[in-house]
């Protein structure tokens, strides 16, 4: 089942390269994502939940905090809600942003 993508996601792919989209895989899949990322040079990463994948996407923080990077911090946390078009119906799901951080040393 193809799920539609919000705009909002799409102008934050393009403005942002280093943005982890949380979904149905373990918290481990995406923790190692934003690890990857860092490790490529990116001094900031995006974690985004929508829906059900909200308190995973919190999930992923907590376990890069106390796990790998005693150093993380958190820059932003944003809530909002999107609004998708299903066929003839609108559905909203909320989502979260939390934009983290690599304290200079």
């Amino acid at each position: 089942m193809n799920r539609p993508e919000p705009e909002a996601i799409k102008a934050l792919s393009k403005e942002r390269t280093d943005l982890v989209v949380v979904g149905r895989k373990p918290v481990m899949r995406y923790a190692l994502a934003v690890l990857t990322s860092f490790n490529r040079g990116s001094t900031e990463v995006v974690v985004r939940g929508r829906g059900r994948a909200v308190a995973k996407c919190v999930d992923v923080v907590n376990t890069l905090r106390r796990s790998f990077y005693r150093d993380l911090k958190v820059e932003d946390v944003r809530l909002g809600t999107d609004q998708l078009q299903l066929g003839d119906r609108t559905v909203y799901v909320s989502f979260i942003e939390i934009r983290i951080s690599r304290r200079s040393r």
